[in-house]
Formats: structure tokens, sequence, C-alpha cells
């Protein structure tokens, strides 16, 4: 999935009110195969290679314009683990996602916080 068919995704859900979907797409995403060890060590394997001088260290440095672009790929990659588990957090009284909560509500703030560690502004 890429984060524009995430994105409309997102909308339709919002729109619709049918999250049936993206709760499968959380439940698959919060108990990862392979095991959460190992996509949080391959994460951290992309972030390093990303950093690599043959790979995007130019794109990381001050004044190059494609900085932003790699910064943002960067706060993306980094924030996964993060992410993975906020996503999994369910509320106690409900037992439903609270991500999926932030996206049914009526009140945008409630969804903006969880793109916070993604470095979205």
């Amino acid at each position: 999935m890429t984060s524009t068919s995430y994105a409309s995704l997102l909308s339709t859900s919002r729109s619709s009110g049918d999250l049936a979907t993206l709760n499968q797409l959380v439940a698959y995403t919060s108990s990862p195969q392979p095991s959460s060890g190992q996509c949080d060590n391959y994460f951290s394997g992309v972030l390093t290679a990303l950093k690599a001088k043959n790979n995007c260290a130019a794109d990381l440095a001050k004044g190059s314009p494609a900085r932003g672009i790699a910064k943002e790929v960067q706060a993306g990659v980094a924030s996964y683990k993060l992410m993975r588990e906020a996503s999994a957090l369910t509320d106690p009284d409900t037992g439903g996602y609270c991500y999926l909560q932030a996206v049914a509500s009526p009140t945008p703030d409630d969804l903006y916080l969880w793109s916070l560690p993604a470095g979205i502004s």
C-alpha cells in the first residue's frame, strides 16, 4: 500500500464511517509477520543505509535541494517502531483500536495527534 492509497482509504473510511478495512490493516500491522523484532531490525538497517555516503548522505546535508524529501523519509523510517506500537493500542473499555477511534472521531485534533511521531506538521 502506498501513502497515496492509504490517504484515500483513510478519507473514504472517515466519510463512510466504514472502518472495517482500516481495522484489518491495523490488526495486520500491529502483529507483523515476520516478528516485530525482525521488522524493527530491518527498518533500523534501512535507516542506517539511508544515511550512508553512497545513498542519501548528500541529500540529508544542509543546503541540499533534496534535503526536505530525504528528511521526511528519514523521519518516516525512524518512526516505524513507535507508530507500529502506538497503532496496536486498544481502549480497555471497548477493546477497539485507539487509532481507529481517532479516525472515527468528529474532532480532527484526535487524528492529528497520531501523525506527530512521523514528523507531519
